[in-house]
Formats: structure tokens, C-alpha cells, sequence
């Protein structure tokens, strides 16, 4: 078994020139999205399905890249992610959610056996093939409290985070379900109440819950609950000043990535900013990141662009972020074996096992539904 997986959790590998891999990594991606790129007929709206689901599959390659130059590499480019784009995936969480209800009003047991369905059975799937995979391979051992803990999405604990390193999201996602479940159907008339809320429920987590998560996209949710509430209002002001808004979603990337490169190193270097203030600067930081992404990928939607292959990695963005951790850093099955060949073609080749295997879960999940 080891000699077809290798464990990066324990031993992690150099790679020569990071930032030419990486930098080789994304033009491959690049040239996939715009061979793939294809218009439209009719015209769309800023933030419709086409975009939202780009920009998660955006973010799954971004994360899995991200997650190799920080797990899997002693050495790393210095374009990688701190975090935006598990902003992106929380942003859209909410987003969806008030999008579904504002489309079609569920009755409460209706809405929560649907989102149990979405979210929670992907994810007890992925933990009925992890946990015996890590057994197997990695000899681990988990305690009945373990199982139960992380079978009821509750993984406040760094072995339970590194059945896959992602599941802190999940229980993260089951708190925010609870606040929007409160926010939509106790407070469905109360607007002002469902804002109180929203303020309260991120300044409790920000204050209390940190020490027990592994992240800090604590406004990610309910902005998207927000920007999903006034998306008309949102729409009218993008199409009456799309040119200035253009220019500073252009402006909002580039500020946003320098910081989290140069500047977010000199933070720390420096000890410019105490923990809290570095976090809350970081989440200032993230939500530009977002609002870039937003505007750029909106110049191509709103004229009716789509990539396929961007498109394709959203669709199965979330059995690929529930997985992607686990076969990228305990137990990898290609990229080792490239490390004398390319390291650049073997993220390439396991970007393309990740997505088969994802494209497998979505459809078993499918038929499930």
C-alpha cells in the first residue's frame, strides 16, 4: 500500500522552482477554462447560477492547489491561498440558501431534510470511505467518541480535522444552518432582527467559537445571506455603473493579493498586528478578494461567457473539497510518482483523478436523492 500512496503528512517533498510549477499549474487550468469557453444565447444577471457555479469551482482548484504548496511541499510560491477562497465557498453557502428560500418557501422540516440531503450525506459518505482508508493505510485508530463526535459534523479537535482537513467547514456550516434556520423562519418578517442576529452570531463565534475552529471567514455567510436578500438592488447598481465597478474589482484583487503575499508575510515577520487584529485585517482583506471575484467573473457571465471546464469543477466542487484533502495530504496515489518527472504534470494528473472521483460521488449522491 505505501508504495502506491504516499503520505505527505509525514513527509513532505521539495519541489524546484514552486513558482514555476504553480505559475504552470494555472495556465494549464487558464487554457482549459477558455478552450472551454463558450457564449450563450440570452442575456444574465450579475450572481445567477452560470457565475456562482464558476466561481466555486474556481475556488476547489484554488484550495487544492493552496492546500498542496502548504501541505505536501517544503517549499512554496508565494501566491497562495490564506483562506479567500473557503470565503467563496461560505459566501455562496448563505447566498444559496436565501436564494432557495426566496425562490421557494419550504416548510421547516422540508427544508432541513433538504439541506441534510446536500450537505450532510456527501459528507457521512466521504467519512464512511475515509475513516477505514486511514485504518488501512495509516494504521489509525479512532475512539466511539471520535466516530460520534465526527458523524454528528461536530469536529472541534485537530484529529478529527485531519480525517480529511476540511471538517472543521462542515461544523462550522451546521452553526451558520442553525443561525440562518433561526434568522428565516422565528424572524422571517423581522428584517432588522434577522441583521441583529446575523451582527451577534459573528461577533459570539469570532469571541468564543476561534479556539475551536481551524478558520477565520467569520462574515463569509451571512454577507451572503445579505447580498442574497438585496441582490435586485445589488443587480441595479452594477449595471448602472459597470465601468467604475469594473476598474475597482480590478483594483480589489490586486490590493487583496498583495496583502495576503508581501504584506501578510511583513505582519508577521514584524509582529506589526496582535492575533485578533490580524484576523479581523484578514477578513477586511477577504471580503475584497471576494468582491473582485465577483466583478470580473461578472463581466464575462453577464454577456453570456461560460467555461466549461470551470463550470464542470463547480458542479462537483463539494465532493471535491470533502475529499481533496485527505488523498492530497494522507494518502496521495500520484503525485509522488511525478517528482522525477514533472511536478507540475502531477498535480495536473491529480487534479484529474480528483475531479473523476468527485464526479463519481456527485453521481452516487445523485442517485441517492
Amino acid at each position: 500500500m505505501t508504495e502506491i500512496f504516499h503520505i505527505f503528512q509525514f513527509n513532505k517533498m521539495a519541489v524546484q522552482d514552486p513558482a514555476m510549477a504553480n505559475l504552470a499549474v494555472w495556465s494549464f487550468f487558464m487554457l482549459l477554462a477558455f478552450i472551454t469557453l463558450k457564449r450563450r444565447s440570452g442575456t444574465a444577471h450579475l450572481l445567477e447560477r452560470d457565475q456562482t457555479v464558476q466561481l466555486r469551482g474556481f475556488a476547489a482548484l484554488f484550495v487544492m492547489t493552496s492546500h498542496f504548496w502548504t501541505h505536501a511541499s517544503i517549499n512554496s510560491p508565494l501566491l497562495v491561498s490564506k483562506g479567500e477562497t473557503v470565503y467563496i465557498f461560505l459566501f455562496f453557502s448563505g447566498f444559496g440558501m436565501v436564494v432557495s428560500q426566496l425562490k421557494k418557501e419550504r416548510p421547516f422540516k422540508s427544508s432541513l431534510i433538504h439541506r441534510v440531503k446536500k450537505v450532510m450525506a456527501p459528507y457521512w459518505i466521504s467519512t464512511v470511505f475515509l475513516i477505514p482508508l486511514g485504518i488501512i493505510i495509516k494504521n489509525e485508530s479512532y475512539s466511539i467518541t471520535d466516530i460520534i463526535l465526527t458523524t454528528a459534523g461536530i469536529n472541534t479537535y485537530t484529529k478529527l480535522n485531519h480525517i480529511d482537513y476540511v471538517r472543521w467547514y462542515i461544523t462550522f456550516l451546521i452553526i451558520w444552518y442553525c443561525v440562518f434556520y433561526i434568522a428565516w423562519y422565528p424572524l422571517k418578517n423581522r428584517k432588522t432582527a434577522r441583521i441583529f442576529l446575523y451582527i451577534s452570531a459573528i461577533f459570539i463565534l469570532f469571541t468564543f467559537y476561534r479556539p475551536y475552529t481551524f478558520c477565520h471567514q467569520f462574515t463569509a455567510f451571512p454577507l451572503g445571506c445579505l447580498a442574497a436578500e438585496h441582490i435586485e438592488s445589488i443587480r441595479g447598481f452594477y449595471n448602472r455603473h459597470k465601468k467604475g465597478i469594473i476598474t475597482a474589482g480590478i483594483a480589489s484583487i490586486i490590493v487583496s493579493l498583495l496583502y495576503k503575499t508581501a504584506g501578510l508575510s511583513a505582519v508577521y515577520h514584524w509582529k506589526l498586528l496582535s492575533q485578533t487584529q490580524s484576523l479581523v485585517v484578514q477578513e477586511l482583506f477577504n471580503i475584497l478578494f471576494l468582491s473582485g471575484a465577483i466583478i470580473i467573473t461578472g463581466l464575462f457571465s453577464t454577456n453570456g461567457y461560460r467555461s466549461g471546464f470551470i463550470y464542470f469543477c463547480g458542479l462537483v466542487s463539494f465532493p471535491f473539497f470533502l475529499l481533496h484533502g485527505a488523498f492530497l495530504i494522507k494518502f496521495n496515489p500520484v503525485i509522488y510518482h511525478f517528482r522525477n518527472i514533472s511536478m507540475t504534470l502531477g498535480i495536473i494528473v491529480f487534479t484529474a483523478f480528483m475531479l473523476v472521483l468527485s464526479y463519481g460521488m456527485k453521481k452516487l449522491i445523485d442517485n441517492l436523492k
